[in-house]
Order: C-alpha cells, then structure tokens, then sequence
C-alpha cells in the first residue's frame, strides 16, 4: 500500500496501514513515532532518535552524538573506541580508558606506582579492584630465605640462609615449643644450649653440648676432652675405649674396666657393709661381709720381679693337707738361705690374722 493509494477511513496527520490499522506512522508536533500493534517501535523527536526494541543495522552507521542505550549491548564483532575513548559509569566517571596505541591507561580510580598489580581489596566499600604492591617481588640479598615480614610483606635477613650448591641451611638462632628433629648429620658451629631435656637416637658430635638432662637410646660418644661441671649419672653401664679422667666417679651398679686402668692418686672405696665397700681384683665375687677389704682372685705369679716394686696376689697351694687359695709375694729382693738354728734367738714378733685366727709372726732383725 502506498501512502497516496489508500482506501478505507484513516486518520488526517498519520499514515495508518488499512489491513493493519495498529500498524502505522504517527506525526505529532516535532516527533514522529513508528509503531506496530499499535506500540511505538522507533521515535524520532528534535534531539535524539529512541525506540523500545531491537535496532538492527545491517551496514555501517556512524553515529554524530552520544548512543544512550537502558538495556544490553549484544555484538558479534568489535566494540571500537576513538583513540583516547573510555568506558564510563552514567555520571560519566571513567573506568577503563585506553590510547591509540591500545595501551591501557586507566583501570578504575586509583592512581598506580610502578610495579604495582591489580589486586581484590574487600576491606573497602564496595569490594572491588585496587592498585597494591606486587607480593611476589623477591625481598633482602642472594641465598636468604623468604618469609612474612609485617603481615603483608616479604623479608629476608642474613641470619637465615640457604645454599642451594651445597644444600645447607644457616641461621643464627633456632627455638621451639615441640620436637627438633635432623634426620641426617648436624654439625654445630657453637654451643648447642638445651633448657629440656635433650634425648639423642643416634651418635651426636658437637664441640660443646649444655644441657639440664643428656640422654640417649644410642651411643652417647665424645671424641675429644670431656668436661663436666657436676656429676655424671650413669643409669646403665658405661663403656670407654680411652682415658676416664674426673675428680670424682660414683654409681650404684657395677665400674668395670676392661683395659688397663691408672690411678694418679689414692683410690677411695666407701660404701655401706658388703661387697659394695671393697675392692675385687679379677673378681665381682666379694663376700657379701667383707668391708673394706681386697678381694684378689687367684692368677698367674710373675716371673721376675719388677724394678723397685713387688707383686702382690692369690695362688693355690701345693704343699698343705688342705689346699687352697694362699698369698704370693714377687720381690725384687731375694730369699736368703739360712737355717733357722743359725739364726739364733728370734727376737721380734708381730700378729697376723689367717682365716680368722690371729697368729704370732716371729721376725729376725736386719
């Protein structure tokens, strides 16, 4: 139908489709509306074009002032800014711009320093996308270790350091609440200072080792001098391969030495009555009254003597009815042979006790 050819009633001022008379072209002063079933579709005034559907164009269009849209903008190809464009909010705050170039220049309202990232802040109003420093950047010199310095930032120090050549971790102190644990070699440079007790599963070596308790389920081995400020309890049987130096040694089991032992001064023995309070030479088999007494099994009477000392020790006799364990003397000095009658008269006597007999011991003086 054209717009001189109608037929049937229309209306004077608008075009009106007579087969569809709610479709139709509407003029009114200084507007003009497009409708279907009787709706305006598209609306053209003095300022601005409008309309409540899908404004499709199928070629280019170029727009000469501002397209304000209330619903979505859906496209299948590029959304094109001028150089210098910006994405705004609608009291016309830019939220994202960028140049010519395509490089961005602005992402929301903060102002940025170099280096800085985008991050999620969700301690404003409302969350949303902050400029903040990059956590990731690396903290103090080669081989430190990272850690959390402040809360929010990365630290290092010179007191905590690891070589990755060598595979060694270096720090000055170390402390905590629970279990310490090295399951290789640990080598300390210093004084290793333990307030608890320190319980060792395997050799352990060190230079100094301070410490309330000592204790081990292995060997508890010290290669060089050891001191020790107070007394060293021993539970269990100790062994040593070296010298045993102290100013005093106690324990209440057995101290057997399996080597040679020197003595640079007197040996105490004190104890309460029996075995405890006396001494056994190649014997534990003290009798359970003796006190203070030397116990000396019986051995094997040297052959010479040696210079400037005598040899005192147990053999069985050969010469008695009842034979039995009897002294040996091994003297540098030799017996003389001289008859008793040519003594003459023996003049000094002195008591010894044998088997519980106290007997005269008649002497010829010098």
């Amino acid at each position: 139908m054209a717009y001189n050819t109608w037929k049937g009633d229309a209306a004077v001022g608008d075009v009106v489709n007579q087969d569809d008379i709610d479709t139709l072209i509407d003029w009114d002063e200084n507007t003009i509306t497009l409708k279907t079933n009787n709706a305006a579709r598209l609306v053209v005034d003095n300022s601005s074009v409008s309309g409540s559907g899908d404004l499709e164009f199928a070629g280019n269009t170029f727009l000469g002032g501002t397209l304000n849209v209330t619903g979505n903008i859906t496209t299948v190809g590029d959304l094109i800014l001028d150089d210098g464009g910006s994405l705004k909010e609608a009291g016309g705050t830019a939220a994202f711009t960028y140049d010519g170039s395509g490089h961005v220049t602005k992402i929301g309202q903060d102002t940025p320093s170099n280096g800085q990232v985008l991050t999620w802040d969700t301690g404003g109003t409302p969350d949303r996308a902050v400029w903040s420093a990059a956590a990731g950047a690396a903290a103090g010199s080669d081989t430190q270790v990272q850690f959390n310095d402040g809360g929010s930032n990365l630290g290092g120090d010179g007191g905590l350091t690891y070589n990755k050549t060598t595979d060694v971790l270096s720090f000055v102190n170390a402390s905590g609440s629970g279990i310490l644990q090295t399951v290789g070699a640990t080598i300390l440079g210093s004084t290793l200072n333990v307030s608890g007790a320190v319980t060792l599963a395997a050799n352990t070596s060190a230079t100094n080792i301070t410490a309330t308790s000592l204790s081990a389920s292995a060997n508890l081995q010290s290669a060089g001098p050891t001191t020790l400020g107070s007394t060293l309890n021993v539970s269990g049987a100790v062994t040593m391969a070296g010298n045993l130096v102290g100013t005093a040694i106690s324990g209440s089991g057995t101290l057997q030495m399996v080597g040679g032992a020197t003595i640079g001064q007197s040996l105490h023995v004190s104890g309460a009555l029996g075995n405890i309070a006396s001494i056994g030479l190649g014997t534990t088999a003290v009798h359970a009254t003796a006190v203070r007494q030397l116990s000396i099994a019986d051995g094997t009477q040297p052959q010479f003597a040696t210079a400037n000392q005598i040899s005192i020790g147990s053999k069985q006799s050969t010469g008695l009815t009842s034979d039995g364990s009897t002294l040996t003397l091994q003297t540098e000095c030799l017996a003389q042979n001289t008859a008793l009658d040519a003594v003459g008269t023996l003049s000094h006597r002195i008591t010894i006790w044998l088997n519980g007999i106290e007997y005269y011991l008649y002497l010829d003086p010098v």
